[in-house]
Formats: structure tokens, sequence, C-alpha cells
């Protein structure tokens, strides 16, 4: 190497010793320094809006609330209305079983009573048999039970049949009172 060329290595070596370090130095700066973060800030104006909005809403949310409620609460007093009728008809069944039953009960009084009690049971046999099946059951069933079967036996089997049926749907309707 002549000795021209030393100094210009030498120049050479100490320039890329420079870069080196201010390549180093520019890259560790960037590494400690926080990376900017972006803020983003309301105005006042903008919270204002938001606020506006949410208070413009609020009355008619609210009104809809009620109104689902109302809806509702309409709902709940028709079907108990209609809980009402359904009711007030079983009543009227219900009470016009209990006329039935009662003008029943009224067909045989205490004085027709005693006079079939009285009779001799073949004879009041054949005048039950005249008589409506309704009708004749509701005098059997005043008299006490044993003169009530002693007729009852001395019936034609049809008729007495028909008699007993009424005396058992007399029962239901009881049962169900």
């Amino acid at each position: 190497m002549s000795t021209f060329e030393k100094p210009v290595l030498r120049i050479l070596q100490l320039a890329t010793l420079g870069l080196l370090m201010l390549v180093q130095s520019s890259s560790a700066t960037a590494q400690d320094k926080p990376k900017p973060v972006r803020v983003i800030e309301q105005s006042t104006s903008e919270m204002n809006s938001e606020t506006a909005f949410c208070a413009n809403i609020k009355d008619p949310a609210q009104e809809q609330r009620y109104a689902i409620k109302t809806r509702e609460l309409n709902e709940l007093k028709a079907a108990v209305e209609q809980r009402i009728i359904t009711l007030e008809k079983r009543r009227a069944e219900f009470e016009s079983w209990q006329k039935k039953r009662d003008e029943f009960a009224a067909m045989a009084q205490g004085n027709l009573i005693e006079i079939y009690s009285k009779m001799r049971p073949d004879a009041a046999a054949g005048r039950l048999e005249m008589l409506t099946e309704v009708l004749a059951a509701s005098i059997l069933l005043k008299m006490p039970p044993r003169k009530a079967s002693v007729i009852l036996n001395e019936m034609k089997a049809e008729k007495a049949a028909g008699i007993t049926q009424v005396i058992a749907a007399s029962g239901d309707i009881e049962k169900k009172s």
C-alpha cells in the first residue's frame, strides 16, 4: 500500500464507523420513544347533541313501554271478562238445575205422599203406573224407603225401571248442587 492509500483507507474506515454509530443511535431513539397516540376529543357541541338525542328519545321510548303494558293489561282484562262470562253461564245453568229440582220436589206434597203411603202396595203401584215417571218418582222419593220399595216391587218391570232412572237422575242433580 502506498502512503497515499493508507490515509484514504483510514478515512473510509472512520466514515463507515461514523455511519454505523449514526444508524445505531437513530434506531435506539426510535425504540425508546413511545408511538404517538391519536386522541379523539369530542367537542362540547357534539356531547350536547348526544345528550339531547338521548333526552329526545327517552319520552317516546317510555310511552312505547307504557303502550305495551297497557295492551298487556287490556288482554288480561279481556281474559278475565271472558272467564266471568263463562262463570255466569255456569251459574245460570246451576240455577236452572236447582229450579228443576225444586219443581220436582214440589210435585209431591205432604198430603199426597201420605195418601199413597197408606194405600195397599199393589193398589198404589197400579195408580203410580198411570202417572208420569217424574211425578211417580217424586212421590216415591218422599215415602219411607221400605214402603217405596214394596210399591216398586208391585209395578211392571218397564215402568219401575223408568221411575228408577228418574230417581237416579235426581240423585245426580242433588250431587251437582
